[in-house]
């Protein structure tokens, strides 16, 4: 056990040593004889009994000098951790998604990859927005990163009005980030095209992820050119029979490259499947590089509530046995 202020238990167990040599010079030679006991029987006269309740004063001076003391024991010293980073991936859902340069389309690949991702967290938050014309947030920051699992499947094109809003997401993700206490947060955008819808422009947004330094790794999804876009039909049966249309894929380069400047953060090119666990790996990886070691912690027990319980118990007893003991009626 030790103590954060031992001084007070120096301090007070200074002055019982004094009480008690003084109290020994006081009682030395004292008979029991000396006091009347015409109509009671005076236990002082028996052997140690008339010492109790100094004992008991003693006993609690030093007890309480232990509670001012603040006693503590020291438990579960953890070395080396590291801060966790929270981090806020948009998703976009807008029917460009579906395009199938990835197998079996962007969007599933993207969510098994996001999946796979949260499964190898530890000590970090992962949140999740979705977006196309507009966007909400679809799973808060958390530590529970099964419970992603369970959501990731919900997610689908079509859900929302069609278009891409960049803007509003990242505004979404900056609002979910700017409370946060992590010392790392960041934002992760995936996006398969342009910022073609929303009140806030992908301008305004990475000026507010600025402000509260927040950098956004803008992630640019898919392959350009000509893509096979699935379409649906029914056959002469009305069986539903899916189709591919070739369709042009644009990205804007531009736009994501100037929201990871302005914001202090990355850019990187997703055009091969694999490639997009890798990128989120590498993202992880600078993040907690920018995150001193912390020093030990160590979890403190204290004990001082019980020594000052322990302080008025006991010279309440010894106050009840100077009272109702040291002289009993006959």
């Amino acid at each position: 056990m030790q103590f954060e202020s031992p001084i007070w238990f120096l301090g007070v167990g200074a002055v019982a040593v004094v009480g008690l040599l003084f109290h020994i010079r006081v009682t030395r030679g004292f008979r029991g004889s000396e006091f009347p006991s015409e109509t009671f029987v005076d236990v002082r006269s028996f052997s140690g009994w008339r010492h109790i309740p100094f004992a008991c004063l003693i006993i609690g001076l030093l007890s309480l000098g232990a509670a001012l003391s603040k006693p503590f024991e020291s438990k579960g010293e953890q070395q080396g951790l590291r801060e966790g980073i929270d981090i806020m991936v948009l998703l976009d859902v807008s029917s460009s998604m579906l395009i199938e340069d990835f197998k079996p389309n962007r969007l599933e690949s993207a969510k098994e990859t996001i999946e796979a991702f949260s499964k190898k967290l530890v000590n970090d938050r992962l949140g999740l927005v979705v977006y196309s014309g507009e966007a909400f947030v679809q799973y808060p920051l958390s530590f529970d990163h099964d419970l992603l699992s369970q959501f990731l499947p919900f997610i689908q094109s079509g859900i929302m009005k069609e278009g891409t809003a960049i803007g509003v997401a990242a505004a979404y993700g900056v609002s979910r980030l700017k409370t946060s206490e992590a010392r790392s947060k960041v934002l992760i955008l995936l996006t398969d095209g342009d910022n073609n819808a929303g009140s806030i422009t992908p301008e305004q947004a990475s000026l507010m992820a600025k402000e509260v330094d927040i950098p956004i790794y803008a992630l640019a999804l898919g392959k350009e050119g000509k893509v096979p876009f699935p379409i649906y039909a029914r056959d002469l049966f009305g069986n539903r029979v899916k189709q591919y249309r070739m369709v042009t894929s644009i990205i804007n380069h531009k736009l994501l490259k100037k929201m990871a400047q302005v914001t202090r953060g990355q850019y990187f090119r997703v055009d091969e499947q694999n490639a997009l666990a890798q990128v989120l790996a590498q993202i992880q990886s600078l993040e907690k590089s920018r995150l001193p070691e912390l020093k030990p912690k160590t979890q403190k027990t204290y004990f001082d509530s019980i020594f000052m319980w322990l302080a008025f118990l006991i010279m309440v007893l010894g106050m009840a046995f100077e009272k109702f003991v040291m002289r009993i009626h006959v």
